[in-house]
């Protein structure tokens, strides 16, 4: 492996550069006999306090043995680097972020396993399952239900779904809509179902897959929501409904996002906070959005309220809004505040 630049990514996976993390200055280990004195430990410092376990180990051994170790210590470094906590990532260390961005999410689960538990009583609280049964239900009471020219949902079964779920959960009416388009919530409803696997297209006409229909049939809530869970987390793009720049991390990221909901939303905090500790946690991210904002960081952290807190946990039932004792919604959904639902420690068993 050739020498690693100083500006380049670190290859621990922190996505911070090689000189602001593996490579600190102040990774310096004194062996026994040198003159120079070890770095100051400084709290929560994982360098310092690898640097003092290393020389305590050392210092006991005859010169022949510390040769003999020392050539198994760049192995063993970077296990001890790479298992100790990160606090920009809430504890989480450099390898376990690597398994996270670079796994499937059913691979990780030394971190979290994944295991709906969705009872009828629990459709009203999961805002996207209440509208994907009424899409799903009223799809198959119409099937085959002949698209537009465009390919698109037709007006009269697009302001059914409108009308019937789908307006009780804006904040803004936004008016009656008369095609698809007009209402953002409806297309992304059809893509999300259809990667789901539980809609389809054929010959121009959409109609239920055969696993949505058994599905209804036996009234299996908790599978109709694993379906919608791998198509809205994994297939639909979250990045298609905003001017944000492309920022791909912060779907990519999911398993660390909701760890930052279990381990800073147990009460109510407002969302820009929860984005702030996202943005701390992703400094490549804060070094993409410096292209085309003046305060990346904040770009950064509004863009990971405005996708996965308002567009993703909340309509999946995962985090509910602080009520607000007003009669004026909010304007900016980075105010709100947020917490963890009943739901979102029963459907995620965190094994850290």
């Amino acid at each position: 492996m050739g020498k690693i630049g100083r500006n380049q990514p670190c290859p621990c996976g922190s996505g911070k550069k090689y000189k602001f993390c593996c490579g600190k200055e102040n990774n310096i280990i004194q062996f026994p006999g040198t003159d120079i004195d070890p770095p100051p430990q400084t709290l929560g410092d994982p360098a310092g306090s690898l640097s003092h376990e290393l020389l305590n180990a050392f210092s006991s051994k005859a010169p022949s043995d510390i040769v003999m170790d020392l050539e198994e210590f760049p192995g063993g470094f970077a296990r001890l680097q790479d298992e100790s906590p990160g606090d920009d990532f809430l504890g989480l260390g450099p390898s376990q972020m690597h398994k996270i961005l670079n796994e499937a999410f059913e691979d990780n689960g030394a971190i979290v396993r994944f295991a709906p538990k969705v009872e009828w009583q629990d459709v009203d609280s999961i805002p996207f399952l209440e509208q994907a049964l009424y899409f799903l239900t009223a799809l198959g009471e119409q099937q085959p239900l002949p698209a537009t020219k465009k390919g698109n949902l037709p007006r009269r079964f697009v302001q059914q779904v409108y009308e019937n779920t789908v307006k009780k959960h804006l904040l803004f009416e936004y008016g009656y809509p008369n095609k698809e388009d007009d209402i953002r919530q409806i297309p992304r409803l059809r893509f999300v179902l259809t990667y789901a696997g539980l809609i389809k297209k054929y010959k121009n006409a959409f109609s239920l897959t055969g696993s949505a229909s058994k599905m209804l049939r036996a009234k299996d809530w908790a599978g109709i929501y694993r379906s919608i869970f791998k198509g809205n987390s994994f297939k639909y793009s979250w990045a298609c409904e905003d001017a944000y720049p492309d920022l791909w991390i912060v779907q990519h990221s999911l398993i660390f996002n909701l760890y930052i909901l279990k381990q800073q939303a147990e009460n109510y905090v407002p969302g820009k906070t929860l984005g702030q500790t996202y943005a701390l946690a992703f400094p490549a991210a804060v070094y993409e959005a410096a292209e085309s904002s003046t305060d990346p960081a904040g770009q950064v952290a509004d863009c990971f309220v405005t996708r996965f807190l308002n567009r993703y946990a909340e309509p999946m039932g995962l985090i509910m809004p602080e009520p607000d004792p007003g009669s004026k919604p909010k304007v900016f959904i980075k105010d709100t505040r947020y917490k963890t639902t009943p739901l979102f420690h029963r459907i995620f068993d965190w094994q850290v």
